[in-house]
């Protein structure tokens, strides 16, 4: 439902616009711009500035994007750092319990502790 009434209203915009160049064609022996037929008859330095305008908005495009996935995996790096510490009755968090594998004393333990209830990095 939406999307016919946005089609039959893009679709009048185009047609109104196109009416409007073809009648300025009409009167512009030269075409659009009137000189040499380029749009708007300002020569090869409108061209490189459009495409300087253009790579400078690609340009922010992308330093948003790479924001956006940064602040993202940030936020996943939190979480899941936050996931991993175990916390004690009183909410502390508790620090003992963390061992990194193969230290410690051997077999199942960590510096002589149980690795029962520890976590591993």
């Amino acid at each position: 439902m939406v999307g016919v009434w946005l089609k039959t209203k893009i679709g009048l915009l185009l047609h109104v616009q196109r009416e409007k160049m073809e009648a300025q064609s009409q009167k512009s022996p030269g075409g659009v711009g009137g000189e040499g037929g380029e749009v708007g008859g300002g020569g090869s330095e409108e061209s490189w500035l459009g495409y300087l305008f253009g790579y400078v908005v690609l340009g922010m495009l992308l330093y948003f994007l790479l924001s956006v996935i940064n602040s993202s995996a940030q936020a996943a790096y939190q979480r899941a750092l936050e996931g991993n510490h175990s916390h004690d009755d009183d909410g502390e968090l508790d620090t003992d319990g963390l061992c990194v594998v193969g230290s410690g004393g051997g077999g199942g333990a960590c510096g002589g502790r149980s690795l029962k209830g520890s976590h591993t990095l």
